[in-house]
């Protein structure tokens, strides 16, 4: 209520006692009694009144405070720097994303007709290295390509609800299918992620969780990673995240598999749906579980992957080459154990190290290495090894320089027996990457790239290349 003005609802005359006075005083003194029995009345209904008044008030009070809280939760604010509220709602938006431009030149050899590398035999649908004596490493004069198809758009929405915060996220890019080089240089969004978080649970496609996606180094080329760490594509899953304490927690998840032996068909997705694979059978999700410790001082992780590979044929189809005993069904297990650790190093600096083994798990490969060969007998399973050591530096808070070598091999020798051309397989490959970044203003990177790569197989050939990039990023 406002000082110093009343509003009829709860007022007490200044002026009761004085009127009680002088009632008393003019009255004759027969009447006595009856002042004294008013008076009483009267200070009972001045108790009265001030019991009105005083719930009066608070309600007022509590008024002014649910009003004031329903115009703070109405009114458009941003909850973290560079969001916006919905109007209406409690639910916050935040656009994100990079524009990257990339121009390449391959200085020895060639690694395929795109802007980013990939360690494995050349192939026209995806690039690699060629092995000397092919046409491609032939050529005389490197290949020089300006691409914008690394950069990418994201959203990432968070919703609070009575179980917590609800959080979806979903990133696009545009290294999908469709347009050329020769006017538009246009193609097609691809989904990177889709998924949605909320408490301990993520469901949706993101990151595989058998790698630590928060250790890895700067490089423009985004997409063809060094050799030798984990795998990080992104696949449809079911997450569940337990945190053990402050530093450390375990996480587990089913996610989609794929039959990825040699001569199984590749499975697309269509206009009018998706292919389903003629030569094999996905019979369970593929199972992966983490262990992540991340202090002051660095991270630690660990990882494994559970999954089977099953090959199925029909009564009249074999899934053996002609003249071989016939097979119409075939299974086996496969799986990986990686170890990744990264140090943190004079403020600024990190070291960072992976090893991996697997036996059946080559999709789980940052190259992508085939999982398990066909053979007279039946499936058998790729056994493939990888490591990789790499440091950031930090000559000034704008300066970095990253450099990473990287190795894996494999066993192959089972290919020999069923893939006539030599020129189809690799068991081995290194990688070398060395950058320097400058961030002229914030959230932007220029630089110049190197990378080197050199592949070879079980029967002698091999192959390298090398290649120099003028990168730019600027994230908003």
């Amino acid at each position: 209520m406002t000082k110093g003005k009343t509003d009829g609802r709860n007022v007490r005359p200044k002026y009761v006692n004085a009127m009680i006075g002088l009632s008393i005083a003019m009255a004759f003194p027969a009447q006595a009694d009856e002042v004294t029995e008013l008076k009483a009345q009267m200070n009972k209904l001045l108790q009265k009144i001030e019991a009105l008044e005083t719930r009066q008030n608070a309600t007022a009070e509590k008024q002014a405070a649910t009003e004031a809280k329903i115009a703070t939760s109405s009114a458009p604010t941003s909850r973290t720097p560079g969001t916006f509220q919905i109007p209406g709602t409690e639910t916050t938006v935040k656009v994100g994303g990079f524009i990257q431009l990339e121009a390449t030149k391959d200085i020895k050899n060639t690694f395929g007709g795109q802007t980013y590398d990939v360690f494995v035999p050349f192939t026209a649908a995806n690039g690699g290295i060629p092995y000397k004596g092919t046409v491609q490493a032939n050529r005389e004069s490197g290949q020089t390509q300006f691409e914008a198809r690394t950069s990418r758009v994201n959203l990432d929405i968070n919703t609070p609800t009575a179980w917590g915060n609800l959080r979806t996220f979903v990133e696009t890019d545009f290294l999908g299918t469709g347009g050329t080089k020769f006017q538009s240089n246009s193609t097609a969004f691809r989904l990177r992620h889709a998924y949605a978080e909320l408490g301990p649970w993520l469901v949706g496609q993101a990151w595989t969780n058998q790698g630590d996606i928060a250790q890895g180094l700067n490089w423009f080329d985004i997409i063809g990673q060094p050799v030798g760490i984990p795998g990080m594509g992104r696949f449809p899953q079911i997450r569940y995240t337990y945190a053990i304490n402050p530093t450390s927690k375990v996480s587990v998840s089913l996610e989609q598999p794929i039959q990825d032996y040699s001569g199984s068909d590749v499975v697309t997705f269509g206009a009018t749906g998706t292919t389903i694979s003629k030569n094999s059978v996905d019979t369970v999700p593929d199972f992966t579980a983490r262990y992540t410790l991340a202090d002051t001082w660095g991270r630690q992780s660990v990882g494994l992957i559970l999954r089977r590979i099953k090959a199925e044929g029909t009564n009249t189809q074999s899934l053996t080459a002609a003249g071989s005993p016939e097979i119409h069904s075939s299974s086996v297990t496969g799986y990986l154990v990686n170890y990744q650790g990264q140090i943190n190093l004079f403020k600024t600096d990190k070291l960072l190290y992976s090893l991996i083994y697997e036996d059946g798990a080559g999709r789980y490969m940052n190259d992508l290495q085939t999982s398990a060969i066909m053979t007279s007998t039946g499936l058998d399973t790729v056994k493939g090894w990888g490591a990789n050591v790499g440091y950031q530096h930090f000559w000034k808070p704008d300066l970095q320089t990253n450099v990473s070598y990287g190795k894996v091999h494999y066993s192959t020798s089972d290919w020999t027996k069923v893939s006539a051309d030599k020129f189809a397989r690799y068991n081995s490959a290194d990688s070398f990457h060395l950058n320097l970044m400058w961030s002229p203003v914030k959230d932007s990177l220029v630089g110049i790239e190197y990378v080197y790569g050199k592949i070879g197989n079980d029967v002698g050939n091999k192959g390298d290349a090398q290649r120099l990039t003028l990168g730019a990023r600027y994230g908003f």
